[in-house]
């Protein structure tokens, strides 16, 4: 496990995801990335299960629905605590 976790709120950003990941994995740093999907109705989380496959260091949380973007934060941070991480960094798929 790493010490810094990046989280990227996610709602029907299934335009974008894809590419935001690439362009952190040609980071080559070492992190883990926790998507936090408000249950996109574009099916956002779907495609973040395909690339979880081949990539171990994403989490996804997907919520039941629409809680918005301080909810997900709120919940990044405790996760963040109660997995030992040090650094948090956040930021937006598009």
């Amino acid at each position: 496990m790493t010490d810094s976790v990046v989280i990227i709120p996610t709602y029907n950003e299934v335009g974008n995801i894809e590419n935001t990941l690439k362009k952190i994995e040609n980071l080559e740093v070492d992190f883990d990335i926790m998507i936090i999907d408000d249950n996109s109705p574009d099916k956002t989380w779907e495609l973040i299960n395909s690339y979880q496959k081949n990539n171990k260091n994403i989490i996804l949380i997907k919520r039941q629905g629409k809680e918005g973007l301080d909810t997900a934060h709120k919940l990044a941070f405790k996760y963040a605590v109660e997995n030992d991480y040090d650094y948090l960094v956040t930021l937006d798929a598009d």
